[in-house]
């Protein structure tokens, strides 16, 4: 009896080890996917890709994260769609998703789910996928309470704008990151980026009653039209002052070259304010000097009692002082000769110089020979620059990315895709009043507009 009650014993042990067992590896997690939008959130998968858990990583994500939890991954995503929806994060046309994977969920599974999501509710989406996190991802994560995809993307971004730091963008959503990344335009701290304007919300007042086109629909000459977002298109496309290259977007600087190297047909090769000739002082203060003719100029003395000695005038004869002259005076003929500097040079142009009275040249400037030499060599100064054809050029690079179109029916009208043939009636609803107020969750949101700022 003992025997049968032991082994009975071990059986529902057994047993229920076994359903403990289960159930642990049933609900391990096996897969965690990350979401941005500006909401950002953290899904936890178990087997059968169920969403075991899913966490909001900021408080904007608490308004989105309800309902999901322990549905099928295909149905949790819709269900957050939805909420993203009504919570009006998807307000401002298109949607622009971040997305990072780990485990057996692959990010293309994801990307296409979205993708149907959004597409039933004619709300065109953006997907990226951040496929490599790194250490630092993580660490800049935990610093900035954001996910390792956002931290990642906000790196790419600073890269490339080299005005930003990353404590900047942290509270920034994915698309006006996204837009900062491809057009270089960036909002201070505290204004958020839309088109080429950077808001920043002053107040939020009370709407009041009114008739408004039905959702998804928008006001054209006094009639609803559906209105839906723009959709990549497939042309590339270029921000402002930039030029499309090979599917390229490039901007030059364009400056003059520097002379850097010379040479004269005859003469030598003189700087023009060495040899007394004026000048701007610029790079091309050159000259080719030849004195193969010259002539210098001729020493004239002044006054009748002037004697050339050694070359100079000289004023005499004086008396001599002892047995000799002055330190420095000459003897001749028993006098004492004292120089004097005042005396002339004349040139054959008739031209006189003095000593006394700014130098003589060594040339008479009339018998040289000037010409201007020949540039053989330019270069930049800049060491960015390439030299092209005599200028320094300055090329920039980036990637270009498709323009946004509308979709097939939908016409671009004042900065909208509108579908003419898609009317419906007004209906009673709240109304903003205001160009710098919009209608947000029942509020009317005034905001201070300011034009962004480029990199």
């Amino acid at each position: 009896m003992k025997k049968k009650i032991i082994i009975s014993s071990v059986v529902v042990l057994v047993l229920i080890l076994g359903i403990i067992g289960f159930y642990i590896w049933d609900n391990r997690v096996i897969s965690t996917i990350t979401l941005d939008i500006n909401p950002s959130v953290k899904i936890n998968l178990k087997r059968g890709n169920k969403v075991k858990s899913i966490e909001a990583i900021n408080s904007d994500a608490k308004d989105i994260i309800s309902g999901v939890k322990g549905k099928k991954l295909d149905q949790a995503l819709e269900t957050l769609t939805n909420n993203v929806i009504e919570k009006g994060y998807a307000n401002e046309g298109e949607v622009v998703i971040l997305i990072s994977s780990d485990g057996s969920v692959k990010n293309k599974t994801i990307e296409e789910t979205l993708k149907s999501s959004f597409d039933k509710k004619h709300i065109p989406v953006e997907v990226i996928t951040i496929k490599n996190i790194t250490k630092e991802d993580e660490e800049l994560a935990k610093k900035y309470n954001i996910t390792p995809a956002k931290a990642s993307y906000i790196k790419s971004v600073v890269k490339e704008n080299e005005n930003l730091e990353i404590k900047d963008l942290i509270d920034k959503s994915v698309k006006e990151l996204n837009y900062t990344k491809e057009s270089g335009l960036y909002c201070n701290p505290g204004y958020n980026l839309d088109g080429d304007r950077c808001y920043k919300e002053i107040e939020r007042i009370s709407a009041s009653n009114g008739e408004v086109c039905p959702a998804e629909y928008n006001e054209y000459n006094g009639k609803c039209y559906h209105e839906t977002g723009t959709v990549e298109g497939k042309n590339y496309t270029c921000p402002e002052g930039r030029t499309l290259k090979d599917n390229k977007c490039v901007i030059e600087f364009v400056s003059d070259a520097v002379p850097s190297k010379y040479t004269c047909a005859s003469g030598e090769l003189k700087k023009m304010s060495d040899v007394g000739i004026p000048s701007n002082g610029g790079p091309d203060d050159y000259i080719c000097y030849d004195v193969t003719n010259a002539t210098k100029p001729i020493l004239r003395c002044l006054t009748i009692n002037h004697i050339m000695i050694n070359g100079k005038c000289a004023d005499g004869p004086k008396p001599m002082i002892g047995n000799g002259c002055a330190a420095g005076d000459p003897l001749v003929n028993g006098g004492c000769y004292t120089y004097d500097n005042g005396d002339q040079y004349v040139c054959p142009d008739g031209r006189i110089y003095q000593i006394s009275k700014g130098g003589v040249p060594e040339y008479c400037p009339d018998t040289v020979k000037t010409s201007k030499p020949t540039i053989t060599e330019y270069k930049c100064e800049d060491k960015k620059a390439v030299l092209e054809d005599g200028k320094c050029v300055i090329r920039e690079v980036e990637e270009a990315f498709k323009e946004m179109v509308c979709k097939d029916g939908y016409q671009f009208i004042d900065g909208r895709c509108l579908n003419l043939n898609m009317t419906k009636d007004k209906q009673p609803g709240l109304v903003c009043n205001g160009d710098n107020t919009r209608l947000i969750n029942d509020k009317c949101v005034v905001y201070d507009i300011i034009e962004a700022n480029r990199d």
